[in-house]
Protein backbone atom coordinates (compact mmCIF):
# COMPACT_ATOMS: atom_id res chain seq x y z
CA UNK A 1 0.00 0.00 0.00
CA UNK A 2 1.24 3.52 -0.79
CA UNK A 3 0.82 5.82 2.20
CA UNK A 4 1.45 9.47 3.03
CA UNK A 5 1.65 10.45 6.70
CA UNK A 6 1.43 14.15 7.54
CA UNK A 7 3.40 14.81 10.71
CA UNK A 8 6.67 13.33 11.87
CA UNK A 9 6.43 13.57 15.65
CA UNK A 10 6.18 10.73 18.16
CA UNK A 11 2.98 9.30 16.67
CA UNK A 12 3.67 10.06 13.01
CA UNK A 13 7.19 8.68 12.89
CA UNK A 14 6.47 5.54 14.92
CA UNK A 15 3.38 4.85 12.80
CA UNK A 16 5.24 5.46 9.53
CA UNK A 17 8.21 3.26 10.38
CA UNK A 18 6.02 0.46 11.75
CA UNK A 19 3.77 0.43 8.67
CA UNK A 20 6.80 0.51 6.37
CA UNK A 21 8.27 -2.48 8.20
CA UNK A 22 5.15 -4.42 7.16
CA UNK A 23 6.00 -3.78 3.50
CA UNK A 24 4.06 -0.59 2.81
CA UNK A 25 5.66 2.31 0.94
CA UNK A 26 5.45 5.28 3.30
CA UNK A 27 6.31 8.94 2.84
CA UNK A 28 6.24 11.21 5.88
CA UNK A 29 5.62 14.93 5.34
CA UNK A 30 7.63 17.23 7.62
CA UNK A 31 8.24 20.96 7.08
CA UNK A 32 11.33 21.24 9.27
CA UNK A 33 14.24 20.50 6.91
CA UNK A 34 16.64 19.75 9.78
CA UNK A 35 14.30 16.95 10.88
CA UNK A 36 13.86 15.75 7.29
CA UNK A 37 17.62 15.47 6.78
CA UNK A 38 18.23 13.79 10.14
CA UNK A 39 15.57 11.13 9.67
CA UNK A 40 16.57 10.39 6.07
CA UNK A 41 20.04 9.73 7.48
CA UNK A 42 18.55 7.18 9.90
CA UNK A 43 18.81 9.53 12.89
CA UNK A 44 15.48 10.04 14.64
CA UNK A 45 14.93 13.45 16.19
CA UNK A 46 13.07 11.94 19.14
CA UNK A 47 14.15 9.47 21.82
CA UNK A 48 12.12 6.29 21.48
CA UNK A 49 13.26 2.81 22.40
CA UNK A 50 14.00 0.59 19.35
CA UNK A 51 13.05 3.33 16.87
CA UNK A 52 16.49 3.82 15.33
CA UNK A 53 17.07 0.22 14.12
CA UNK A 54 13.53 0.10 12.72
CA UNK A 55 14.13 3.39 10.94
CA UNK A 56 17.44 2.28 9.43
CA UNK A 57 15.94 -1.00 8.19
CA UNK A 58 13.01 0.58 6.31
CA UNK A 59 15.21 3.32 4.83
CA UNK A 60 17.73 0.74 3.64
CA UNK A 61 14.88 -1.22 2.03
CA UNK A 62 13.63 2.02 0.40
CA UNK A 63 10.21 1.58 2.00
CA UNK A 64 10.30 4.87 3.88
CA UNK A 65 11.42 8.46 3.41
CA UNK A 66 10.67 11.91 4.77
CA UNK A 67 10.03 14.94 2.57
CA UNK A 68 8.92 18.52 3.03
CA UNK A 69 6.72 18.24 -0.08
CA UNK A 70 4.09 15.81 -1.26
CA UNK A 71 5.11 13.26 -3.90
CA UNK A 72 3.98 13.65 -7.49
CA UNK A 73 0.94 11.80 -8.81
CA UNK A 74 2.84 9.23 -10.87
CA UNK A 75 2.27 6.69 -8.12
CA UNK A 76 -1.26 6.16 -6.84
CA UNK A 77 -1.57 6.93 -3.13
CA UNK A 78 -4.06 4.75 -1.27
CA UNK A 79 -4.10 6.45 2.10
CA UNK A 80 -3.21 9.78 3.72
CA UNK A 81 -2.86 9.69 7.49
CA UNK A 82 -2.87 12.88 9.55
CA UNK A 83 -0.68 12.67 12.66
CA UNK A 84 -0.05 16.29 13.63
CA UNK A 85 -0.08 17.73 17.14
CA UNK A 86 -3.21 19.04 18.82
CA UNK A 87 -1.78 20.94 21.82
CA UNK A 88 -3.88 22.48 24.57
CA UNK A 89 -5.14 26.04 24.43
CA UNK A 90 -5.46 28.18 27.56
CA UNK A 91 -9.08 27.11 28.12
CA UNK A 92 -8.21 23.40 27.88
CA UNK A 93 -9.61 22.91 24.38
CA UNK A 94 -7.30 21.66 21.63
CA UNK A 95 -5.52 23.78 19.06
CA UNK A 96 -6.78 22.61 15.68
CA UNK A 97 -4.64 24.89 13.51
CA UNK A 98 -2.12 22.16 12.62
CA UNK A 99 -4.95 19.74 11.84
CA UNK A 100 -6.70 22.26 9.59
CA UNK A 101 -3.48 22.91 7.67
CA UNK A 102 -2.87 19.17 7.31
CA UNK A 103 -6.42 18.65 6.02
CA UNK A 104 -5.90 21.48 3.53
CA UNK A 105 -2.59 19.97 2.36
CA UNK A 106 -4.25 16.56 1.96
CA UNK A 107 -7.11 18.15 0.04
CA UNK A 108 -4.83 19.90 -2.43
CA UNK A 109 -3.11 16.59 -3.13
CA UNK A 110 -6.45 14.80 -3.53
CA UNK A 111 -7.69 17.52 -5.90
CA UNK A 112 -5.27 16.42 -8.63
CA UNK A 113 -5.21 12.71 -7.83
CA UNK A 114 -6.53 10.34 -10.48
CA UNK A 115 -7.57 7.69 -7.96
CA UNK A 116 -9.75 7.77 -4.86
CA UNK A 117 -7.82 8.29 -1.61
CA UNK A 118 -8.82 7.67 2.00
CA UNK A 119 -7.91 10.32 4.61
CA UNK A 120 -7.56 8.90 8.12
CA UNK A 121 -6.96 11.03 11.21
CA UNK A 122 -4.41 9.58 13.63
CA UNK A 123 -4.17 12.73 15.78
CA UNK A 124 -6.11 12.80 19.03
CA UNK A 125 -9.15 14.99 18.39
CA UNK A 126 -12.42 15.47 20.25
CA UNK A 127 -15.55 13.66 19.03
CA UNK A 128 -16.92 15.14 15.83
CA UNK A 129 -13.68 16.71 14.62
CA UNK A 130 -12.98 14.24 11.82
CA UNK A 131 -16.51 14.26 10.43
CA UNK A 132 -17.14 17.98 10.82
CA UNK A 133 -13.85 19.87 10.53
CA UNK A 134 -11.59 17.53 8.53
CA UNK A 135 -14.29 16.55 6.05
CA UNK A 136 -15.34 20.15 5.43
CA UNK A 137 -11.71 21.30 4.97
CA UNK A 138 -11.05 18.55 2.43
CA UNK A 139 -14.26 19.28 0.55
CA UNK A 140 -13.46 23.00 0.51
CA UNK A 141 -9.96 22.71 -0.92
CA UNK A 142 -10.20 19.52 -3.01
CA UNK A 143 -13.44 20.56 -4.72
CA UNK A 144 -14.61 16.99 -4.15
CA UNK A 145 -17.47 15.91 -1.94
CA UNK A 146 -17.38 12.96 0.41
CA UNK A 147 -17.56 10.05 -0.43
CA UNK A 148 -15.47 10.92 -3.51
CA UNK A 149 -12.64 10.65 -0.97
CA UNK A 150 -12.56 8.30 2.01
CA UNK A 151 -12.75 9.47 5.62
CA UNK A 152 -11.68 7.66 8.76
CA UNK A 153 -10.26 7.93 12.26
CA UNK A 154 -7.71 5.52 13.75
CA UNK A 155 -6.75 6.53 17.31
CA UNK A 156 -3.34 5.57 18.68
CA UNK A 157 -2.72 3.94 22.05
CA UNK A 158 1.05 4.30 22.14
CA UNK A 159 2.98 4.80 25.37
CA UNK A 160 6.03 6.98 24.97
CA UNK A 161 9.09 4.92 25.70
CA UNK A 162 7.48 1.73 24.39
CA UNK A 163 5.68 3.10 21.31
CA UNK A 164 7.42 0.79 18.81
CA UNK A 165 6.49 -2.23 20.90
CA UNK A 166 2.92 -0.99 21.42
CA UNK A 167 2.30 -0.35 17.71
CA UNK A 168 3.55 -3.79 16.75
CA UNK A 169 1.90 -5.60 19.67
CA UNK A 170 -1.46 -3.87 20.15
CA UNK A 171 -4.17 -5.17 22.45
CA UNK A 172 -6.84 -3.84 20.09
CA UNK A 173 -7.16 -1.70 16.97
CA UNK A 174 -9.94 0.89 16.75
CA UNK A 175 -10.98 1.70 13.20
CA UNK A 176 -13.38 4.57 12.63
CA UNK A 177 -14.84 5.00 9.15
CA UNK A 178 -17.51 7.02 7.35
CA UNK A 179 -17.63 5.00 4.12
CA UNK A 180 -17.00 1.43 3.09
CA UNK A 181 -14.07 2.43 0.87
CA UNK A 182 -12.17 3.61 3.96
CA UNK A 183 -13.25 0.56 5.93
CA UNK A 184 -11.75 -1.66 3.24
CA UNK A 185 -8.52 0.37 3.19
CA UNK A 186 -8.16 0.13 6.98
CA UNK A 187 -9.00 -3.56 6.97
CA UNK A 188 -6.29 -4.20 4.38
CA UNK A 189 -3.77 -1.96 6.20
CA UNK A 190 -4.08 -3.82 9.50
CA UNK A 191 -4.46 -7.31 8.04
CA UNK A 192 -1.02 -8.39 9.38
CA UNK A 193 -2.13 -7.71 12.96
CA UNK A 194 -4.01 -10.72 14.31
CA UNK A 195 -5.80 -8.93 17.12
CA UNK A 196 -9.38 -7.85 17.75
CA UNK A 197 -10.39 -4.91 15.55
CA UNK A 198 -13.39 -2.76 16.37
CA UNK A 199 -15.06 -0.94 13.47
CA UNK A 200 -17.08 2.10 14.52
CA UNK A 201 -17.93 5.55 13.17
CA UNK A 202 -15.34 8.33 13.54
CA UNK A 203 -17.06 10.04 16.48
CA UNK A 204 -17.06 6.80 18.45
CA UNK A 205 -13.40 6.15 17.61
CA UNK A 206 -12.52 9.62 18.89
CA UNK A 207 -14.56 9.10 22.06
CA UNK A 208 -12.91 5.74 22.76
CA UNK A 209 -9.48 7.39 22.85
CA UNK A 210 -10.56 10.13 25.26
CA UNK A 211 -12.55 7.78 27.47
CA UNK A 212 -9.61 5.39 27.70
CA UNK A 213 -7.19 8.09 28.83
CA UNK A 214 -9.71 9.77 31.12
CA UNK A 215 -10.30 6.53 33.02
CA UNK A 216 -6.56 5.86 33.40
CA UNK A 217 -5.94 9.42 34.59
CA UNK A 218 -8.83 9.07 37.02
CA UNK A 219 -7.27 5.94 38.50
CA UNK A 220 -3.94 7.73 39.02
CA UNK A 221 -5.54 10.72 40.75
CA UNK A 222 -7.71 8.53 42.98
CA UNK A 223 -4.78 6.49 44.26
CA UNK A 224 -2.76 9.69 44.79
CA UNK A 225 -5.57 11.23 46.81
CA UNK A 226 -5.89 8.07 48.92
CA UNK A 227 -2.10 8.05 49.38
CA UNK A 228 -2.12 11.68 50.52
CA UNK A 229 -4.84 10.86 53.04
CA UNK A 230 -2.94 7.80 54.28
CA UNK A 231 0.13 9.97 54.88
CA UNK A 232 -1.90 12.35 57.01
CA UNK A 233 -3.48 9.53 59.03
CA UNK A 234 -0.08 7.92 59.64
CA UNK A 235 0.88 4.30 60.20
CA UNK A 236 -0.28 3.24 56.72
CA UNK A 237 1.75 2.24 53.69
CA UNK A 238 -0.45 2.86 50.66
CA UNK A 239 1.29 0.01 48.80
CA UNK A 240 -0.13 -2.41 51.38
CA UNK A 241 -3.54 -0.89 50.65
CA UNK A 242 -2.95 -1.36 46.93
CA UNK A 243 -1.94 -4.97 47.55
CA UNK A 244 -5.20 -5.53 49.39
CA UNK A 245 -7.15 -3.99 46.53
CA UNK A 246 -5.30 -6.09 43.96
CA UNK A 247 -6.38 -9.28 45.73
CA UNK A 248 -9.95 -8.50 44.68
CA UNK A 249 -10.56 -10.79 41.70
CA UNK A 250 -12.39 -8.01 39.88
CA UNK A 251 -9.08 -6.18 39.69
CA UNK A 252 -6.83 -9.19 39.49
CA UNK A 253 -8.49 -12.42 38.33
CA UNK A 254 -7.29 -15.80 39.54
CA UNK A 255 -5.91 -18.29 37.01
CA UNK A 256 -7.02 -21.96 37.05
CA UNK A 257 -3.71 -22.85 38.75
CA UNK A 258 -4.55 -20.35 41.54
CA UNK A 259 -1.95 -17.79 40.44
CA UNK A 260 -2.91 -14.20 39.69
CA UNK A 261 -3.20 -12.63 36.26
CA UNK A 262 -1.58 -9.39 37.51
CA UNK A 263 -3.00 -7.18 34.73
CA UNK A 264 -1.09 -4.07 33.67
CA UNK A 265 -3.94 -1.85 34.86
CA UNK A 266 -2.56 -2.34 38.40
CA UNK A 267 0.46 -0.21 37.39
CA UNK A 268 -1.90 2.76 37.43
CA UNK A 269 -2.47 2.21 41.14
CA UNK A 270 1.04 3.25 42.16
CA UNK A 271 1.09 6.67 43.86
CA UNK A 272 3.56 9.36 42.88
CA UNK A 273 3.81 12.94 41.69
CA UNK A 274 0.94 12.65 39.21
CA UNK A 275 0.61 12.12 35.49
CA UNK A 276 2.33 14.20 32.82
CA UNK A 277 3.42 13.96 29.21
CA UNK A 278 1.71 14.81 25.97
CA UNK A 279 -1.48 12.77 26.43
CA UNK A 280 -3.18 12.47 29.81
CA UNK A 281 -3.15 16.14 30.90
CA UNK A 282 -4.08 17.41 27.44
CA UNK A 283 -6.77 14.80 26.80
CA UNK A 284 -8.51 15.18 30.15
CA UNK A 285 -8.56 18.96 29.74
CA UNK A 286 -9.90 18.63 26.21
CA UNK A 287 -12.80 16.29 26.97
CA UNK A 288 -13.67 18.39 30.02
CA UNK A 289 -13.72 21.43 27.73
CA UNK A 290 -16.14 19.62 25.42
CA UNK A 291 -18.42 19.07 28.40
CA UNK A 292 -18.36 22.77 29.27
CA UNK A 293 -19.15 23.70 25.67
CA UNK A 294 -22.24 21.50 25.85
CA UNK A 295 -23.27 22.94 29.23
CA UNK A 296 -22.38 19.67 30.96
CA UNK A 297 -19.52 20.25 33.43
CA UNK A 298 -17.31 17.18 33.83
CA UNK A 299 -17.09 17.29 37.61
CA UNK A 300 -15.10 14.10 38.12
CA UNK A 301 -12.57 14.92 35.41
CA UNK A 302 -12.13 18.44 36.77
CA UNK A 303 -11.40 16.87 40.17
CA UNK A 304 -8.90 14.50 38.55
CA UNK A 305 -7.06 17.51 37.10
CA UNK A 306 -7.15 19.39 40.40
CA UNK A 307 -5.64 16.47 42.32
CA UNK A 308 -2.99 16.05 39.66
CA UNK A 309 -2.14 19.75 39.68
CA UNK A 310 -1.37 19.75 43.40
CA UNK A 311 0.48 16.41 43.50
CA UNK A 312 4.02 17.72 42.80
CA UNK A 313 3.58 20.05 45.78
CA UNK A 314 2.92 16.96 47.93
CA UNK A 315 6.43 15.74 47.05
CA UNK A 316 7.98 19.05 48.09
CA UNK A 317 5.93 19.02 51.31
CA UNK A 318 7.52 15.69 52.22
CA UNK A 319 10.84 17.48 52.20
CA UNK A 320 9.58 20.61 53.96
CA UNK A 321 8.37 18.50 56.86
CA UNK A 322 11.92 17.19 57.18
CA UNK A 323 13.81 20.44 56.42
CA UNK A 324 11.81 23.47 57.37
CA UNK A 325 14.03 25.92 55.48
CA UNK A 326 14.83 24.77 51.94
CA UNK A 327 16.92 27.82 51.07
CA UNK A 328 20.37 26.71 49.91
CA UNK A 329 19.47 23.05 50.50
CA UNK A 330 21.66 20.91 48.22
CA UNK A 331 19.30 18.70 46.25
CA UNK A 332 20.13 16.08 43.63
CA UNK A 333 17.13 15.36 41.40
CA UNK A 334 17.28 12.19 39.29
CA UNK A 335 14.99 12.20 36.26
CA UNK A 336 13.46 15.16 34.42
CA UNK A 337 11.49 13.59 31.55
CA UNK A 338 7.87 12.82 32.33
CA UNK A 339 8.60 9.08 32.26
CA UNK A 340 11.46 6.67 31.67
CA UNK A 341 12.63 5.82 28.14
CA UNK A 342 11.42 9.17 26.86
CA UNK A 343 12.95 12.59 26.22
CA UNK A 344 9.56 14.31 26.50
CA UNK A 345 9.31 17.02 29.16
CA UNK A 346 5.79 18.19 28.33
CA UNK A 347 3.83 18.56 31.57
CA UNK A 348 6.55 16.64 33.39
CA UNK A 349 5.87 16.59 37.12
CA UNK A 350 9.65 16.62 37.66
CA UNK A 351 9.73 20.10 36.11
CA UNK A 352 7.02 21.24 38.49
CA UNK A 353 8.98 19.89 41.47
CA UNK A 354 12.03 21.80 40.22
CA UNK A 355 9.98 24.99 39.90
CA UNK A 356 8.84 24.70 43.53
CA UNK A 357 12.40 24.15 44.69
CA UNK A 358 13.62 27.14 42.67
CA UNK A 359 10.99 29.26 44.42
CA UNK A 360 12.39 28.04 47.74
CA UNK A 361 15.90 29.03 46.53
CA UNK A 362 17.26 25.51 46.86
CA UNK A 363 20.49 24.57 45.09
CA UNK A 364 19.40 22.01 42.50
CA UNK A 365 21.58 19.57 40.62
CA UNK A 366 19.74 17.38 38.10
CA UNK A 367 20.34 14.43 35.81
CA UNK A 368 18.41 12.75 33.01
CA UNK A 369 19.70 10.27 30.41
CA UNK A 370 17.64 11.62 27.50
CA UNK A 371 15.90 14.97 27.81
CA UNK A 372 18.60 17.57 28.55
CA UNK A 373 18.70 18.97 25.00
CA UNK A 374 14.91 19.34 25.03
CA UNK A 375 15.09 21.10 28.40
CA UNK A 376 17.75 23.50 27.13
CA UNK A 377 15.75 24.28 23.98
CA UNK A 378 12.19 24.34 25.32
CA UNK A 379 12.65 25.57 28.89
CA UNK A 380 15.79 27.73 29.05
CA UNK A 381 14.39 29.53 32.10
CA UNK A 382 14.57 26.21 34.01
CA UNK A 383 17.80 25.01 32.43
CA UNK A 384 19.65 28.18 33.43
CA UNK A 385 18.69 27.88 37.10
CA UNK A 386 19.84 24.34 37.79
CA UNK A 387 23.12 22.48 37.53
CA UNK A 388 22.98 19.70 34.93
CA UNK A 389 25.37 16.77 35.38
CA UNK A 390 26.23 13.67 33.37
CA UNK A 391 27.57 11.44 36.14
CA UNK A 392 25.05 11.51 38.97
CA UNK A 393 26.82 8.83 41.02
CA UNK A 394 29.83 11.07 41.58
CA UNK A 395 27.59 13.78 43.02
CA UNK A 396 25.73 11.80 45.67
CA UNK A 397 28.00 12.61 48.59
CA UNK A 398 27.82 16.35 47.85
CA UNK A 399 24.05 16.55 48.35
CA UNK A 400 21.93 16.19 51.45
CA UNK A 401 18.73 15.37 49.55
CA UNK A 402 18.24 12.90 46.67
CA UNK A 403 14.92 12.97 44.80
CA UNK A 404 14.25 10.10 42.38
CA UNK A 405 11.53 11.58 40.23
CA UNK A 406 11.61 9.47 37.04
CA UNK A 407 11.86 5.70 36.97
CA UNK A 408 14.94 5.32 34.80
CA UNK A 409 16.40 1.81 35.42
CA UNK A 410 19.93 3.17 35.96
CA UNK A 411 18.77 4.86 39.16
CA UNK A 412 18.42 1.40 40.69
CA UNK A 413 22.21 1.59 40.98
CA UNK A 414 21.65 3.94 43.87
CA UNK A 415 21.59 0.82 46.05
CA UNK A 416 25.21 0.14 45.13
CA UNK A 417 26.31 3.42 46.62
CA UNK A 418 27.14 3.98 50.25
CA UNK A 419 24.21 6.18 51.20
CA UNK A 420 24.46 7.60 54.72
CA UNK A 421 22.78 10.52 56.43
CA UNK A 422 20.80 11.54 53.37
CA UNK A 423 17.16 12.31 52.76
CA UNK A 424 15.86 10.05 50.00
CA UNK A 425 12.57 11.01 48.33
CA UNK A 426 11.43 8.13 46.16
CA UNK A 427 8.70 9.68 44.03
CA UNK A 428 8.09 6.58 41.89
CA UNK A 429 8.48 3.85 44.54
CA UNK A 430 11.59 2.31 42.99
CA UNK A 431 12.84 1.27 46.42
CA UNK A 432 11.71 0.21 49.88
CA UNK A 433 12.38 1.89 53.19
CA UNK A 434 14.60 -1.02 54.23
CA UNK A 435 16.94 -0.26 51.32
CA UNK A 436 18.21 2.87 53.08
CA UNK A 437 18.78 1.95 56.73
CA UNK A 438 21.23 4.80 57.32
CA UNK A 439 19.17 7.54 55.68
CA UNK A 440 15.68 9.00 55.89
CA UNK A 441 13.39 7.45 53.27
CA UNK A 442 10.35 9.48 52.23
CA UNK A 443 7.67 8.69 49.66
CA UNK A 444 4.06 9.46 48.83
CA UNK A 445 1.62 7.39 50.89
CA UNK A 446 4.01 6.34 53.66
CA UNK A 447 4.26 8.11 57.01
CA UNK A 448 5.47 6.06 59.95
Amino acid sequence: MNIIIIGCGYVGLVTAVSLAKKGNNVTCIEKNMAIVDAINNSTPHIYEKDLQPYLKEVIDKKLFKVSNTFPDHNKNIDLIMIAVGTPSLADGSINLSYLKQAAKDAALFIKNAKNKIAVVVKSTVVPGTTYNLVKSEIEKYSKKLHPDFGLGMNPEFLREGSAIYDFNNPDRIILGYEDFFTKDILEKLYLPWKIEKLFVNTKTAEMIKYSNNALLACQISIINELANLSSRIGGIDILDVVKGISLDKRWNPINPDNTRVNPEILNYLIPGSGFGGSCFPKDVKAISSVGRSLDYPMLILDAVLNVNHKQPAEVVELLRRKINNLKDAKILLLGISFKEFSDDIRDSTSIKIIEYLIDYKSKITAHDPACIENLKKEMPHIYSKINIIENWQKCIQNHEVIIISTKWPEYKNLLKESIKNKIIIDVRRMFNKTDFKNSSYLTIGLND
